[in-house]
Parts: structure tokens; C-alpha cells; sequence
């Protein structure tokens, strides 16, 4: 599964999002790809998920 969300916190190499379209559902703690830099809170980001489970995901883009 693939999300459109939200940077809402940043801890080290692993971030929060949030995601509007899924009723402000925010993830645990997701990693951030290597390829990934100058996130910062608010941007918007891709998240790919390899479950349904909302800590078994990656962020792999920032638009």
C-alpha cells in the first residue's frame, strides 16, 4: 500500500507522519530511506507500507 502524508515529527533517522486522507491516522515511527533528505515537519511525503500494519512501512519520497 502507498500513502501521500505528512511529516509530523522527526526523531533521528526515523519520522511520524500523518495522513489526512485516513481520517488523521498518524504512523509509528517510520524509517526514512537513505535517498531521502531535508525532511523537515509539514512536508509532504511517500509512504510505502508492506502490511497493513501502520509500523511496517518506509518513507521513500518527500514532494
Amino acid at each position: 500500500m502507498q500513502l501521500k502524508g505528512l511529516i509530523s515529527s522527526i526523531e533521528g533517522n526515523k519520522a511520524r507522519v500523518t495522513f489526512p486522507d485516513k481520517d488523521n491516522s498518524v504512523a509509528y515511527l517510520l524509517p526514512i530511506a537513505s535517498h531521502v533528505i531535508g525532511l523537515e515537519v509539514g512536508n509532504t511525503v511517500a509512504v510505502i507500507f508492506f502490511s497493513n500494519n501502520m509500523a511496517d512501512g518506509v518513507i521513500i519520497a518527500k514532494f
